[in-house]
């Protein structure tokens, strides 16, 4: 039992730093080294929510293009993409910026003393919240098992595609090895996760600790989100009081408490209002990728992150003071940008599958096929 136990742990680390602290870092390293990214509390954030969907993204790729190859194949896929990336930004260079931002966000965690615990913590309030959310999941991630609807679809999802390890689109969606009939209308973002650690399943014990983790740790990451925003852009007191009262929220509890898929969902669409915010206070050329990234990385998640984004861009466009052309330039790369990073699964929904929320009577190709039909009967 024990032995187990520290398996499990030792493939959940595997898993957590495969999956979610590995892209980040290469994804930070990238816009720090080409873009100078700065090295602040937010950004860190910001990357480390990104991050955790990239492994996702390119194995949805990967299923799609090359379907039915063994498991190993896909991991040594994203080995071999990480080994190349990491080389040509320099192994030196992300040790260095490993470095650098520990230097600069936890240089008051590596100075403190136990002694000092009372003044730190009347200084640094946010870490009491934090302690009392981690009491809470902790608590929770070793008790409960999935629930939810949502979740234990995805986690039947994930595992169908991890025996298949393959991505079809048609006009229905049904599982034959469950025998469920899936009716969602999203991406296949969420399902990756478990889906990965389906494939690295060290220990074969078939774990579904990192499963769990992803609504807990983001939870956490909302909580965090909301405080630094705030605290950078308004005030500390607003930003403490604001993140807290997160905490007294049921429906926040709910989500957390049900292992709900749409903590990510929210947590992304907040990321990507803020990166609007940038997008409208500063021309930074690498806030647009960044927008662009969490809304099609979002939209991956759950479709209302797709769904709500032509609001996002008339307000968009409503605040900017720029010139028109400029304006119709940035969307034209931002479309382009947010098919590569998710919403391309929507377009093939429309073209292949069941329509998407436009439903099977809109499929492209069924009414290419009418057409077709109503010719040659004319003929």
């Amino acid at each position: 039992m024990i032995v187990e136990i520290i398996l499990n742990i030792i493939e959940f680390m595997i898993v957590l730093i495969f999956n979610s602290i590995l892209p980040s870092l290469i994804l930070f390293g990238f816009l720090n080294k080409y873009f100078e990214f700065p090295i602040t509390s937010l950004n860190v954030l910001s990357i480390l929510i990104i991050g955790q969907l990239i492994n996702g993204l390119i194995l949805f790729y990967c299923f799609f293009l090359l379907p039915g190859l063994y498991s190993f194949i896909y991991i040594l896929i994203l080995t071999c993409i990480y080994f190349l990336l990491i080389s040509f930004l320099k192994f030196k260079f992300i040790v260095m910026l490993v470095l650098e931002i520990n230097g600069k966000l936890f240089k008051e965690f590596t100075n403190f003393k136990i002694h000092e615990f009372y003044n730190y913590l009347k200084i640094n309030k946010i870490v009491i919240v934090i302690i009392l959310y981690l009491i809470f999941s902790v608590t929770l991630f070793s008790f409960r098992g999935l629930s939810n609807h949502d979740t234990l679809v995805y986690a039947l999802t994930a595992n169908a595609i991890s025996e298949s390890t393959t991505i079809e689109y048609s006009s229905y969606k049904y599982l034959d090895l469950y025998g469920i009939l899936k009716a969602d209308k999203h991406g296949y973002g969420y399902p990756m996760f478990k889906v990965i650690e389906n494939l690295l399943n060290i220990n074969n014990s078939n774990s579904d600790f990192y499963y769990r983790f992803i609504p807990l740790v983001n939870g956490g990451y909302l909580i965090l989100l909301v405080y630094l925003f705030l605290k950078e852009k308004v005030n500390e007191i607003v930003a403490l009081y604001s993140s807290a009262l997160l905490l007294f929220s049921g429906s926040f509890i709910f989500l957390i408490a049900t292992y709900g898929s749409s903590s990510i969902s929210y947590v992304l669409f907040l990321l990507s209002n803020i990166y609007i915010y940038e997008l409208l206070t500063k021309k930074k050329s690498y806030n647009l990728l960044l927008f662009s990234m969490t809304v099609g990385l979002g939209a991956t998640v759950h479709s209302i992150n797709l769904i709500i984004l032509p609001v996002q861009i008339i307000l968009y466009l409503l605040l900017v003071k720029q010139n028109i052309f400029k304006s119709m330039e940035q969307i034209l790369i931002f479309t382009i940008l947010i098919q590569i990073f998710g919403v391309s699964n929507y377009l093939f929904e429309i073209i292949w599958g069941d329509g998407w929320i436009f439903g099977a009577k809109f499929n492209f190709l069924t009414k290419v096929e009418r057409i077709l039909d109503l010719i040659l009967k004319m003929l």
